[in-house]
């Protein structure tokens, strides 16, 4: 199989159930955020990490 970490630039969960997906995230070293932060935050912080 893939590393989560190296496939998955950033991982975006908003309602419920955050704190599982969270340390589901954790576990495989998956950066993510919460609802907190917009989804053109987020396309922009998987953007710059990918180096695009």
């Amino acid at each position: 199989g893939h590393d989560p970490a190296e496939k998955i630039a950033i991982f975006r969960i908003p309602g419920a159930w955050e704190e599982e997906g969270f340390k589901i995230l954790e576990r495989y070293g998956v950066e993510y955020a919460d609802r907190s932060v917009s989804m053109h935050e987020a396309a922009r912080r998987a953007v710059e990490k990918v180096g695009a």
